[in-house]
């Protein structure tokens, strides 16, 4: 209605100029906006990451132990100054680079051998020779696998990476393991030392307050009886690793390989099996303590130094 109450006639002038200027105000608004703006440049490709190398390092919290990661988890590998979780100890080709199997961006295939225990990267040189009897191996940790990024793999990356992790699922640490078990200097995060010996004892920090360590660690067969000869294989380790020139350190210390079983039901034991039908049997490579002090560090490359009594 009109002000002095007739109706308004759409054809009005006036009417008709309002309307107009109303469609033009909106036009540029909306316009601009559904156009787009131009912007000037070349595009260009992003940066490919670059295939891995051994010795670098994790750079973030790892995927869960035993899987394999790659096109649908992001990963970064870098240097080993700072903080970091895990280092690549190998990097193995895909067949697919060498002609013997397909392999897509999506679905790659893998036939080749698996990820090995990380000795070698630690400079795992036994000074005992293992026998069918007894299979000594290095200190507990965790290899995972990580596989190329899509991105990788469509550009032509085709490998598997092992990486060695502390055995204490996503924590960091600093230094390096690599060759530590020939050179001593052991990150702390890797040391594996007890407050008892008792079996399947939980291993700690090395940094708290404990009274043995864990040097070597042994697959024993159920037939196996010789426990001089374990002890004896254990005081090689120890000292391989510790460098100590008195293993005893003038009888504050006591070296012994402590073995346990699995009976015929799955429960642990102590001791070395004397009933051939039990399960399995292994040995664990320890220092302790003979008196009431503790420790509260690592004994790996410990040589002429102080003990680290806590």
């Amino acid at each position: 209605m009109a002000g002095d109450g007739r109706p308004v006639n759409l054809t009005d002038r006036r009417v008709r100029g309002a309307l107009m200027l109303a469609l033009v105000m909106l036009a540029a608004i909306v316009v601009p906006n559904a156009v787009g703006r131009t912007v000037s440049g070349t595009a260009v490709l992003g940066r490919i990451p670059a295939e891995p190398r051994v010795g670098q390092c994790l750079l973030q919290t790892p995927p869960e132990p035993g899987v394999a990661a790659g096109r649908s988890w992001s990963f970064r590998l870098g240097g080993c100054s700072g903080a970091h979780y895990g280092e690549v100890s190998e990097v193995l080709l895909d067949p697919a680079s060498t002609g013997t199997g397909p392999a897509t961006a999506d679905q790659p295939t893998y036939s080749l051998k698996p990820c090995g225990d990380g000795s070698a990267y630690l400079g795992w040189s036994p000074p005992v020779k293992s026998s069918d009897a007894v299979r000594w191996r290095s200190i507990e940790l965790t290899v995972i696998t990580l596989n190329p990024t899509k991105l990788q793999v469509a550009f032509g990356q085709h490998w598997i990476v092992c990486v060695v992790t502390p055995s204490t699922e996503g924590a960091s640490y600093t230094g390096s393991v690599r060759g530590a078990l020939s050179t001593g200097r052991l990150p702390a995060l890797f040391g594996q030392c007890l407050t008892t010996v008792a079996v399947l004892s939980a291993t700690i920090d090395c940094a708290q307050a404990h009274r043995y360590e864990v040097f070597a660690l042994a697959d024993v067969s159920t037939a196996f009886r010789d426990q001089p000869a374990l002890d004896s294989d254990c005081r090689a380790f120890v000292a391989s690793a510790t460098h100590l020139a008195d293993l005893t350190a003038g009888g504050a210390l006591r070296v012994a390989a402590v073995p346990f079983h699995f009976d015929a039901t799955g429960n642990p034991r102590p001791g070395l099996s004397s009933n051939p039908p039990d399960m399995a049997v292994e040995a664990m490579c320890t220092i302790g303590v003979t008196g009431t002090r503790l420790l509260a560090g690592t004994l790996f490359g410990i040589g002429s130094g102080p003990l680290p009594w806590a």
